[in-house]
């Protein structure tokens, strides 16, 4: 088979998706989206290595975030955030003790130092968790607690939809991933859509159906179309819309 690979962008409504590969093959003229839902988690950004007076702004700068709990999104609260604010004012003393040259200031301050570090690393977890478990916020979260943003990949590399060439002029067979719970496929009902206005408007293809499979007919040969789908199931609850670049029907 002869493939051809571009990148290309994809988006999800209140969410972030990382780019995917569209592979071309020429003589079925299928369309398949890899992708990953990418949301964002936090590093720390600064370590025992970084001078102690960087090193203690930073640090205090993280709990009065997670006290202060912006946008209510660190809740419930971290459970060490008091043993936080103690390790810190702990090594901030140390610090002025070093400046005094007190003996066997150094080593404590050192030591002290780890201390926050250990804390500030269950930090890191506790925001990271929050952001797994809210990804259309987790750059929020993650930058609100005053930790450094990473993308990362969920579900990496699965084929959140496939739009392949029917059997017939206009037509384009559409599918969806199947929703699976704990491992477990479950019943869901799958709503299919288009749009030929640069996804100003959208109309429905078909009715939603426990299909995860859906024909799309009589589409406009060469209009510029995009398609998105969601599901809808007792356990997994309603699903954000996942979209697809644009295709030209034939």
């Amino acid at each position: 088979m002869n493939y051809k690979k571009q990148f290309l962008s994809i988006h999800l409504e209140g969410e972030q998706w990382n780019p995917f590969i569209i592979q071309h093959n020429q003589q079925s003229r299928f369309i398949i989206l890899t992708v990953g839902m990418m949301y964002y988690k936090g590093k720390l950004g600064f370590t025992t290595k970084t001078p102690d007076s960087d090193f203690y702004f930073d640090s205090e700068a993280i709990a009065r975030a997670l006290r202060a709990n912006v946008g209510d999104y660190y809740d419930p609260q971290f459970e060490e955030l008091d043993d936080l604010d103690d390790a810190n004012q702990k090594f901030y003393d140390y610090m002025k003790k070093v400046d005094n040259k007190v003996l066997g200031a150094v080593a404590g301050k050192n030591a002290q130092k780890q201390a926050v570090k250990d804390i500030l690393d269950t930090a890191l977890a506790y925001v990271n968790k929050l952001a797994r478990n809210d990804k259309e916020n987790s750059a929020e979260i993650v930058t609100g607690a005053k930790f450094q943003l990473v993308k990362t990949r969920s579900g990496g590399g699965k084929k959140a939809l496939k739009v392949k060439k029917g059997k017939g002029t206009g037509k384009l067979d559409l599918f969806a991933i199947a929703v699976k719970i704990d491992a477990k496929y479950v019943r869901a009902t799958y709503y299919f859509q288009y749009s030929t206005d640069d996804k100003k408007t959208w109309q429905d293809v078909g009715v939603g159906s426990h299909s995860s499979r859906q024909t799309a007919n009589n589409m406009q040969i060469g209009v510029k179309t995009y398609f998105r789908v969601r599901s809808n199931s007792v356990k997994g609850g309603l699903t954000p819309w996942q979209y697809s670049e644009a295709v030209y029907p034939e």
